[in-house]
């Protein structure tokens, strides 16, 4: 059974505490517990360690390895006179060539043109035209197809020929002062697509298969180009048939290319913000389990009915969420500095701060939706590690989808990490105040700038914390009052407790009626029944009423579907009067708990009211809760704090001023019997000094 309400006998209550003082012991009891659990320290602290020492190792392991030496890479087929020009390549299962100039070939297209060239008149480019036409007559990879080479006078007669009969493959011009030199005409079709940057550039073997120079590879446009070196080389060397030996293979590299990085350190700039993502996601997902774990065990409403408002309990965890992730923001910052030198350090360390305050506020809006720390902590953790880690390795992105999708903080920060790294490696000047709000060549994200990212973190952190405000007043947590999905709008976030259910009563809180409440609702009448009351004594009555409850009622969803409302409280009337002590008798079910449950705000009321010293339950429960203490049937109790440290707390919220905390938390101590347990955790106390610390919380104060 609870212990009755200890209501103040004003109805405004005296506070002697300031918000500066509450504010201390409730950040002191989340820093005491999250410094206590031991376990969830180490963790962090080893994940933290080997995630960043890897990062640093691959980076310096990057930065010595030097460049390949130049060795040969991607080898056209066997190339002699007299072979098929081919898309051959070395490791042809790594995937399916695509053979461009074969299905050119299909389509009709089979002649290369020459130009300048006149076979009447013996010159350097005529003798490379005749070399061609004899060495490479035919194209395949899969069969043999025959081409027609042809000589034209000009570049134009080429651009004229493919206008008027469609059927060029390709288009070979020598320049006429320097006939060692061509280019090389082909239809817009069969030319790959082309992008600057990337990261798969000479490294040793050539080029990966999975590069964007890869499709001047597979192409068959390479196989092209070096038939015709060849031929030039044997026409210049006049070397002859057997010129072919002089060149047995060829080294192929897209330009413009980029400054040789190892692969070590491309490496880095792949993993760097998935690690990051990773360190952070692991150590918020036990910022979320302290909070979730005190929804879970009613400790937070333990908390906001002894009259702890909900924004400072909100501003206490988000503060100490804070202090403990200085310590990622200092060492991100310190490894990121390392990755990325030529970039501006406070540049790193403002994008490292505003990504850690998105989270604290990712935090705050992820907790409101869960009521266990398992399953909440759980599904926040996958919730950020796994679109971060996603968007790390996507490059194909609509600029304006980014732009969205920078909406979730941990993607708006690899994407401007990933700025930051291609900054400093490719542009070779990193990121300064002076160009933060400049395009970075060569990124993935290229049309957001860093300043752009930076400024979206931001605007994650208002949406996050607008979230978290707005869900915790509409989603209930273990117990406790919500409001109307709408409650910012005026008139539905009135409450649905209105005077026709048992509003204010007026005549100084004594119902309207004498003291007497007539008990009957006009939608829902209850008739009140004087038989379960007992009568006041005559001193007692002169006293004038305390509490006030008319037609108050709890109704519950049915048990079974199909089934009934279970009503909890059904139209209770009752005053209770100053200098009187009020028991609630009854069996088992009967709604003692659930009353004094509605009374002190852990539950939402179903119809009626109460007037407490003057002031309404529907319409003032903050100024109420600030007024009773009560002794809830459980002992709701922190285990990793003390006896004296739980009624510092209390005291503190309950408006003891704080040169009177330590004294008075004694002095409860010893009254209750638990003066030579004042150190002792409450994880560590018997059952009956747990009530004792209960009864005493519901005590302390002013």
């Amino acid at each position: 059974m609870e212990t009755p309400l200890v209501p103040q006998t004003t109805a405004t209550p005296a506070r002697t505490s300031s918000k500066r003082v509450i504010f201390k012991h409730v950040l002191r009891k989340n820093i005491k517990i999250m410094l206590r659990d031991k376990a969830a320290l180490r963790r962090e602290m080893i994940i933290t360690v080997l995630y960043f020492a890897i990062l640093i190792g691959l980076n310096a392991l990057g930065k010595s390895s030097g460049p390949p030496p130049l060795v040969p890479g991607h080898t056209v087929n066997p190339l002699v006179p007299g072979n098929t020009l081919s898309t051959y390549f070395p490791k042809p299962g790594l995937f399916s060539p695509i053979d461009t100039m074969e299905q050119e070939y299909q389509e009709g297209r089979t002649t290369i043109a020459v130009a300048p060239c006149d076979t009447t008149v013996p010159s350097f480019t005529t003798a490379v035209y005749s070399d061609l036409k004899t060495n490479y007559p035919m194209l395949g990879l899969y069969g043999d197809y025959d081409l027609t080479w042809i000589c034209l006078p000009t570049q134009q007669d080429i651009l004229d020929r493919a206008n008027l009969n469609q059927d060029l493959l390709a288009g070979i011009v020598f320049d006429n002062d320097q006939p060692t030199l061509f280019s090389m005409h082909v239809n817009q079709t069969l030319m790959p697509s082309y992008s600057a940057g990337g990261t798969n550039v000479s490294h040793s073997g050539g080029i990966p298969v999975n590069s964007t120079a890869s499709g001047w590879l597979d192409s068959g446009l390479v196989a092209l180009q070096h038939s015709i070196q060849l031929s030039v080389i044997r026409v210049a060397s006049a070397a002859g048939t057997n010129g072919a030996t002089l060149v047995q293979d060829v080294s192929f590299r897209q330009e413009p290319f980029l400054a040789y990085r190892g692969a070590e350190a491309f490496q880095v700039g792949s993993i760097a913000p998935m690690y990051y993502i990773i360190i952070m996601a692991i150590t918020s997902q036990s910022w979320i389990k302290m909070v979730l774990a005190e929804k879970e065990k009613q400790l937070r409403e333990r908390l906001l009915v002894s009259g702890l408002p909900l924004w400072m309990l909100a501003i206490t965890w988000a503060t100490t969420f804070l202090l403990k992730g200085s310590v990622f923001m200092v060492v991100a910052t310190v490894v990121g500095k390392i990755l990325i030198a030529k970039t501006d350090v406070t540049i790193i360390f403002l994008l490292v701060a505003l990504f850690v305050v998105s989270i604290v506020a990712m935090v705050l809006a992820f907790s409101a939706l869960f009521k266990t720390a398992k399953v909440g902590a759980t599904t926040y953790t996958f919730a950020v590690m796994i679109p971060g880690v996603v968007f790390n390795y996507i490059t194909d992105i609509n600029v304006t989808l980014k732009g969205f999708l920078y909406l979730f903080s941990p993607i708006g920060f690899v994407g401007s990490f990933q700025q930051l790294f291609t900054a400093d490696q490719y542009d070779h000047q990193g990121v300064h105040w002076s160009n933060i709000n400049a395009v970075v060549s060569g990124s993935n994200n290229s049309s957001l700038t860093v300043s752009f990212g930076m400024f979206m973190l931001v605007v994650d952190t208002v949406l996050y914390l607008s979230l978290a405000i707005y869900l915790n007043q509409i989603i209930p947590g273990n117990g406790g009052t919500t409001k109307a999905c709408c409650y910012c709008l005026k008139k539905c976030g009135k409450s649905n407790i209105s005077p026709s259910n048992g509003g204010n009563g007026g005549n100084g809180g004594n119902g309207g009626n004498g003291g007497k409440y007539s008990g009957v609702d006009e939608e829902n009448p209850v008739p009140y029944n004087n038989d379960v009351v007992q009568p006041a004594d005559e001193i007692a009555t002169g006293h004038g009423v305390g509490v006030s409850i008319k037609n108050l009622q709890k109704h519950f969803p049915a048990t079974v579907s199909g089934g009934e409302k279970v009503k909890a409280v059904d139209g209770l009337s009752l005053d209770m009067y100053d200098g009187q002590v009020t028991s609630l008798l009854g069996h088992n079910g009967a709604g003692k708990t659930t009353t004094m449950s509605l009374l002190t705000g852990m539950l939402d009321v179903t119809g009626g009211d109460a007037d407490i010293y003057g002031l309404s339950l529907s319409h003032d429960l903050d100024e109420i809760r600030t007024m009773v203490g009560i002794c809830t049937q459980h002992n709701l109790l922190w285990d990793e704090l003390t006896v004296l440290e739980h009624l510092q707390l209390f005291g503190a919220i309950r408006g003891t001023s704080e040169r009177d905390i330590d004294a008075k938390a004694n002095e409860l101590a010893r009254q209750v019997g638990l003066g030579d347990k004042i150190g002792a955790y409450s994880k560590g106390l018997s059952g009956g000094m747990k009530r004792k610390l209960s009864v005493a919380l519901a005590l302390i104060g002013t």
